[in-house]
């Protein structure tokens, strides 16, 4: 995981958006996604097809420069469904679910 990530998923679970180089709604002028079709990020179901969708979007992902910040509206938005910084709804779940017990430890 980069710098710039960490620094996303921290500020994100502490409910703070971080600050980047962007305005808060200006990563979603400069994302990859803008012009790609939306139901690409919102796989339908749980079978194969399904996983292969969200995996493409998830590709289309990592090369955004607006992954860090997407992620973290996400983490600190509850986003429950979609693909949002190269991260699928349920690996959000357990992201933040790892995060409650270690700060309940």
């Amino acid at each position: 995981m980069d710098e710039d990530m960490a620094r996303a998923l921290l500020g994100a679970l502490s409910g703070r958006v971080p600050r980047t180089k962007w305005t808060p709604a200006g990563w979603r002028e400069v994302g990859s996604c803008r012009h790609s079709d939306p139901n690409l990020f919102y796989p339908l179901g749980r079978g194969a097809a399904a996983a292969e969708q969200a995996e493409e979007a998830k590709a289309f992902c990592r090369t955004c420069p607006s992954r860090a910040p997407c992620l973290a509206f996400a983490l600190s938005t509850r986003q429950d469904l979609g693909v949002w910084g190269g991260m699928a709804a349920d690996e959000r779940r357990r992201l933040l679910r790892s995060q409650r017990t270690l700060v309940a430890s």
